[in-house]
């Protein structure tokens, strides 16, 4: 029934940035039975890291950074939808999350053509990152 808490069939996509993840994504967003999740353990990744990012205290504060409590709670937790849709970058799976979020749900990996990537980081950056493309 619609609204009725309920288990819920996870579907995992694991990428690179600059994959067309988010592209993907919203894709999945557009259908009714499906909740979607975007890189719900981000927060768990700066906090276990400390790797810096210019939105790192903001983000902080809006998600949970407890890995393995995002992971029972609000990964694999109950849900309104029939299916959930997580978004993860693969640098996100560190080592201190539990195996349950390789054992449960449906995975699959994103794989983009890294040339494909390397062109869209150079049109993203405006400095030189000493990366070069041959035009034909």
């Amino acid at each position: 029934m619609e609204g009725e808490v309920r288990e819920v069939e996870v579907i995992h996509s694991w990428s690179a940035p600059r994959s067309l993840s988010t592209s993907l994504m919203y894709s999945f967003a557009q259908r009714d039975d499906i909740e979607v999740l975007d890189e719900p353990l981000y927060a768990n990744f700066l906090q276990v890291t400390g790797v810096e990012r210019p939105y790192r205290d903001e983000l902080l504060s809006k998600m949970d950074s407890d890995g393995n409590k995002v992971v029972k709670e609000v990964i694999f937790g109950p849900g309104k939808k029939k299916y959930r849709y997580c978004k993860h970058m693969a640098k996100q799976r560190l080592p201190n999350l539990t195996s349950d979020l390789m054992r449960k749900g449906k995975h699959f990996i994103l794989i983009r053509n890294p040339l494909n990537i390397l062109v869209n980081y150079s049109a993203k950056s405006k400095c030189d990152k000493g990366i070069i493309i041959k035009k034909s």
